[in-house]
């Protein structure tokens, strides 16, 4: 039996529900919980597992009575403290703590981790300017749009400082993420009941499409100057180059990007040549199939996702959280469907067991009516145009997946890239 026939057996018999893009088996969860009543640590892991290690090092190195004193000032002097001794709540990179204050106000602190105590093995994206992004993201959203977005009180981005390291504090949100909901109460490919997984996507597909009415001249990350009190584009976080004028320029500055991650993951392995074939084909395949676009450049939030959603029990969005991820990118790079919603778009002619293509095809009508939605939206929030939204599914977009898979997990899929830009090769070939 495989992993996808176990999931759903498992979930037959009542004991969990599959998650449909991964094919992790979770425990159910009391539908009446949410928000920090979820918040597990370092749990997920063993005792003995490196992160569990590092991420209680650093919980221990942080001088929490110092951040304590910070929000109460923030305050005029109203006390607060921390909830539990030791209850926290973990991402990729970094570590969340609930702060309630003697009136009823609830604050989080969001700190960032240490290179060692994150997913990242070499220096990427998530050590390059994010936190600065992430500030700038969420006073641009906040002051300028409806998107639900925390509110920001007080941050420090210099790890040195007396707290122990870079931190937000910020208005806690009272929710969980609409992933882990899914997943602990739902059934599969669904996001509550089929009423709720309709409304979900909605305003899924509103909040992508408003990101998009907002364009610079320029492609690069969001920043803000507080001397200034203006925000502006500069250096993308994930190559640390730009901004740049043309998408072209853009491409090449990401393929050479993902080329010296490979070598810094792979140095001197013979055996793992392959993988540094693809950003190079791919980058091709972008200019034959791609638009040399000159600008306006739409904002695109990267990470946008169930993950990255803050849902009630009825899958109510009640708030968006990590920001690092935007910048004004090229059209394909926003259009692209959000992540861990079961609206993957697979890789070109390349899967070929009888599970996953009868995913794909139950998956089809999805992706038609979120592009609809998109469409839709992004049309109301500039005045009649949906350009972006039009290239949802476009062989571009695809292209520009295969290239974030790249920088992401190559290994499993290498022999499916492979396949699909040959296919994408062959095709404009015998066109």
């Amino acid at each position: 039996m495989n992993t996808s026939d176990q999931a759903l057996k498992l979930y037959e018999e009542g004991l969990a529900p599959p998650d449909f893009d991964t094919g992790t088996i979770w425990p159910r969860r009391d539908h009446g919980e949410l928000g920090s009543d979820l918040w597990t640590g370092a749990d997920d892991w063993g005792t003995d597992d490196k992160f569990y290690i590092e991420a209680h090092k650093f919980f221990n190195a942080v001088d929490w009575q110092a951040l304590a004193l910070i929000a109460t000032d923030c305050r005029d002097g109203i006390q607060c403290s921390w909830v539990g001794t030791d209850k926290f709540s973990m991402g990729q990179t970094y570590m969340v703590r609930r702060l309630d204050f003697v009136d009823g106000v609830r604050w989080v602190a969001r700190l960032r981790l240490p290179q060692e105590a994150t997913f990242c093995s070499i220096e990427t994206e998530y050590s390059r300017g994010a936190f600065e992004i992430e500030v700038a993201s969420m006073k641009f959203f906040k002051s300028k749009s409806t998107i639900p977005v925390p509110e920001l009180f007080a941050y420090d981005r210099d790890p040195s400082n007396r707290v122990g390291a870079a931190y937000m504090l910020m208005e806690y949100i009272h929710g969980t993420s609409a992933y882990d909901l899914r997943i602990a109460n739902s059934e599969p490919s669904l996001f509550g009941t089929p009423e709720q997984d309709e409304r979900f996507r909605q305003q899924m597909a509103k909040i992508q499409a408003q990101v998009l009415a907002f364009r610079f001249p320029k492609i690069g990350s969001l920043y803000y100057d507080e001397d200034t009190e203006n925000f502006f584009i500069g250096p993308d976080m994930v190559t640390g180059k730009g901004p740049w004028e043309s998408s072209a320029d853009y491409y090449r500055d990401f393929t050479n990007s993902l080329l010296k991650d490979m070598a810094a993951r792979y140095p001197g392995d013979a055996e793992k040549t392959s993988p540094f074939y693809y950003p190079v084909l791919l980058n091709h395949l972008m200019g034959i199939y791609g638009k040399n676009s000159k600008g306006p450049y739409s904002l695109v939030n990267r990470d946008f996702g169930s993950h990255n959603v803050l849902v009630d029990n009825d899958f109510n969005i009640i708030s968006v959280i990590d920001f690092d991820g935007v910048f004004a990118a090229p059209p394909e790079v926003g259009a692209q469907y959000p992540v861990f919603t079961g609206m993957h778009v697979d890789l070109f002619k390349a899967e070929k067991s009888p599970f996953t293509l009868e995913r794909i095809e139950q998956t089809k009508p999805k992706l038609i009516k979120y592009r609809e939605l998109m469409m839709k939206y992004e049309a109301e929030y500039t005045d009649g145009n949906a350009a972006v939204s039009d290239l949802l599914g476009s062989r571009a977009a695809f292209i520009y997946q295969c290239i974030d898979d790249c920088s992401k997990s190559v290994g499993t899929k290498d022999e499916k890239l492979r396949a699909s830009a040959i296919e994408m090769l062959r095709e404009y070939a015998e066109a």
